[in-house]
């Protein structure tokens, strides 16, 4: 089945993102729309981010819509606790989204999937970030 709404687009990759995170970590995982900080005592965690941006008819004539956006997950550690972990985490994210099969994308089509070391927060000091990001497209059927 074909995503056809914010909310399916958003659940397709959410569940990427969650199977690859429950199989390579322990560490808590936030979500942006979920009441959540992060950890009181520095530890690491993650931050998805689902974004969506303006879109725009898919064919002259046609009834398709189609949805442009973002996905981003921040990976955190505590400064000086080194990044190994950071990298692993990154690292099976982005194979996970390269490799994702069409049935798993259900119309979600990926592309720019990347991690992006972003290092130390210069305002707090208290962590290092990695950020996995991937845009998105999906067409929808404004007639349905």
């Amino acid at each position: 089945m074909a995503v056809n709404t914010m909310a399916e687009a958003r659940d397709v990759l959410s569940g990427i993102v969650q199977d690859t995170w429950d199989d390579t970590t322990s560490i808590p995982l936030l979500y942006d729309n979920i009441q959540g900080d992060r950890p009181e005592t520095p530890g690491p965690f993650g931050r998805m981010v689902v974004r969506h941006f303006d879109g725009e008819i898919a064919a002259l004539g046609s009834s398709r819509h189609r949805a442009f956006g973002i996905l981003f997950v921040q990976l955190f550690t505590p400064s000086g606790a080194g990044t190994a972990g950071l990298d692993v985490l990154a690292d099976a994210l982005v194979k996970a989204l390269v490799s994702a099969s069409p049935g798993d994308l259900q119309g979600v089509r990926l592309r720019s999937i990347g991690a992006t070391e972003l290092g130390i927060d210069p305002s707090d000091r208290l962590y290092h970030q990695v950020n996995v990001s991937a845009q998105f497209d999906y067409d929808t059927n404004t007639t349905s």
